[in-house]
């Protein structure tokens, strides 16, 4: 039990030092954040942070893909509670940007490596693969929607990307809190661009 206790309270650890890194990062930079302004911030030494994560860019690198197949799972791993394609794309759509008002800074970690995609070429490398495997997921969903005459018929593709788009682009604009109403808005947009039933 007291094993269970500690493993329970050390993933809490390394979990409390991965969301701070992820919330200095992009403001700060690679360079210019210091695993003691980490440490500072999550309440904890330097020392304890290095037990966890032996370098910067172990803790960066954990930041980003830990985060990255947590988002992967949220996005693509999504079960058919319908098999109505236009109502299942409405139940993805409320679930993506619910999860994309709870992980902002995340987001704002994603466009940092992307914009810096020369100094980090194998993260980036790894996010426009989980890309590429969302728009190969929806574009399937759209095709699905279409050929039951319930969702416009488009590009499925383009509008795969389109919405991608849609969704990345509120993490670099939108700054209100998550429990704000504005986010139900951008659902509906978000659902006008797949072609689901907006609510």
């Amino acid at each position: 039990m007291a094993r269970t206790i500690n493993e329970k309270y050390r993933q809490e650890k390394r979990n409390n030092i991965i969301q701070v890194a992820i919330s200095l990062f992009p403001v700060n930079g690679f360079s210019q954040t210091t695993i003691s302004m980490i440490a500072k911030k999550a309440g904890m030494s330097t020392s304890t942070v290095l037990l966890y994560f032996p370098s910067k860019e172990d803790l960066f690198h954990c930041a980003v893909l830990e985060s990255l197949t947590e988002l992967k799972s949220l996005f693509i791993n999504i079960e058919p509670e319908t098999h109505d394609p236009a109502e299942q794309i409405t139940k993805m759509v409320i679930q993506h940007i619910t999860a994309l008002s709870k992980r902002v800074p995340y987001l704002k970690l994603i466009h940092y490596v992307i914009n810096q995609h020369e100094r980090f070429p194998e993260l980036t490398k790894e996010i426009f693969t989980v890309s590429e495997e969302f728009i190969e997921f929806l574009s399937l969903m759209i095709k699905k929607g279409q050929e039951l005459e319930q969702v416009k018929q488009t590009d499925a593709r383009e509008t795969a990307w389109a919405y991608l788009a849609y969704i990345n682009g509120i993490s670099v604009v939108i700054t209100e809190p998550e429990e704000s109403p504005f986010w139900k808005g951008l659902i509906r947009q978000g659902i006008r661009i797949v072609g689901g039933n907006v609510i």
